[in-house]
Order: structure tokens, then C-alpha cells, then sequence
């Protein structure tokens, strides 16, 4: 009588899992960019009709749209400059998280000055320095930390997570240019720059409450082999090299 082979054990493969943080840094993503893309939905028309051209005079139009946007391109660039430092800050010294959480708290400060002080243009251009650097400082860590939260028991969801995450970028922005606008229209810039900060603080608040979920990775201390170290080495030491080219006839010409 012959045995019937036994059957082999099917292994049990482990489901993967989204990382608990995941919910936090997506929240957050989405108050944050609809606090942001808000404000500036509405930047260069409350920047003619607040300060540059109030009593909507027709010889001053084209002068007050051209300062309103140079002060929207300068708190654009600046937001486009910051990842760069708060990349630095977070992978040198701080790590991701703290620098996060304390260039937010920046960012809400600067959304109370631009909701609270849309009379005077020196306190709203403090509130716009303190939002571009608010913005750009934690562009670069966010992203990254999404990363992070991963590890080989779930790096197959990491594009998943990705897909969300920049779905609440779109989402957020697209919201909040329909909604800002009108809230300006129709409510005036005091609650329409004051609900992209009562957003920032809600990213913050919600970026706080998952503490105790993120995966930390810490600073890896300065390190000189990188692409600013090199570029200020090369610009500071252009200008002691002292180059010798032969020419025909063995003369030398001294270049600075």
C-alpha cells in the first residue's frame, strides 16, 4: 500500500503595515500646504489694495502691481531657498523632527502677524519673512520623514504613502486657492489670512500629537564632503591661485 507524500506547510507571509506615523505627517502635509498656497492665492491683491495702491488710483496701477509682485517673488524665493538650511539644520544638528516642529512654530508666528497686522507693511512683511521661512525650512525634512517611518517589513507600501502624501499637497492647495479668494471677497484679508493660520496651527498641533509614533533617525553631525563645503572652499581659494600656462616661445603669461 503506498503512502501519499505529505503535504508541504504553505509559509506564512507577514501582511505588511502602514507605519502609525503615517496619518500624523499626512495631516499635517494637508493644513500646512492649504495654510501656504492660501496665503499666497491672495498675496499680490491684497498687496495693491492694502498697501501699494489703497485708493485704487488708475496712474499707480502698473507701479503698485510691480511692487507687489517683487515682494511676492522675494517671499516666494526665499521659501525656495530655506529647505536648503533646514536640510542642513536637521541632518547636521536637530534631526528631522525638532527642526520641524520649531520652524512651525515660526510659521504660526508669522500667520498671527499677517492676519493681525494687515495695516502696517513693515509688521505684514515681518509675518512674511517669518512664513517663507516657516515653509521652505520644513519642505525638506517632511518629505524625507516620510521615508523614515519605513523599514524592509514595509517598504512595499512606501510608494502607497507617497501617493497619499502628495495627494494631500494637491488637495490642500487647491482647496484653500478656491476658498482664500473668496473669503478675501467677500470677508476681508483679516479672516482670510487668519484661516491659513489657524490651518498652520492645526498642522502643528497635529504633527505634535504623533510625538510618540515617528521613527527618529538622529543628526549625522557635520560632514565637509558635500556640495557647500566644496563650493565655499572653491569660491574662497578662487582668487589665491595663481596659474602658470606656457605659451609658444617659453614665455609665460601669470593669470589671477
Amino acid at each position: 500500500m503506498t503512502q501519499s507524500p505529505e503535504a508541504v506547510p504553505t509559509p506564512v507571509v507577514k501582511k505588511s503595515r502602514f507605519p502609525k506615523a503615517a496619518p500624523y505627517i499626512i495631516g499635517n502635509e494637508a493644513a500646512e500646504r492649504f495654510s501656504y498656497y492660501g496665503l499666497r492665492s491672495i498675496l499680490v491683491t491684497f498687496l495693491v489694495a492694502g498697501f501699494y495702491n489703497p485708493h485704487n488710483i488708475a496712474s499707480q496701477t502698473t507701479t503698485a502691481n510691480a511692487h507687489a509682485n517683487e515682494v511676492t517673488h522675494l517671499f516666494v524665493t526665499l521659501s525656495y531657498f530655506m529647505p536648503l538650511v533646514g536640510g542642513i539644520l536637521a541632518d547636521w544638528f536637530f534631526g528631522k523632527y525638532k527642526v520641524i516642529l520649531w520652524i512651525s512654530m515660526i510659521y504660526c508666528l508669522g500667520n498671527l502677524f499677517t492676519s493681525s497686522f494687515t495695516t502696517s507693511l513693515p509688521m505684514f512683511s515681518t509675518g512674511l519673512v517669518m512664513i517663507a521661512i516657516g515653509a521652505g525650512g520644513i519642505k525638506s525634512c517632511v518629505s524625507a520623514n516620510v521615508g523614515d517611518q519605513f523599514d524592509k517589513s514595509n517598504q512595499d507600501l512606501l510608494s502607497k504613502v507617497y501617493g497619499w502624501f502628495y495627494f494631500s499637497i494637491n488637495a490642500g492647495s487647491m482647496v484653500s486657492t478656491v476658498l482664500i479668494p473668496w473669503t478675501y471677497e467677500n470677508y476681508g484679508p483679516r479672516l482670510a489670512f487668519g484661516i491659513p493660520g489657524v490651518l498652520m496651527a492645526l498642522a502643528t498641533i497635529i504633527f505634535f500629537s504623533g510625538r510618540k509614533m515617528y521613527v527618529r533617525v538622529p543628526p549625522a553631525g557635520v560632514n565637509k564632503n558635500n556640495f557647500v563645503f566644496i563650493s565655499a572652499y572653491a569660491l574662497t581659494n578662487l582668487g589665491k591661485k595663481l596659474k602658470h600656462v606656457e605659451l609658444p616661445g617659453q614665455q609665460q603669461l601669470q593669470l589671477l
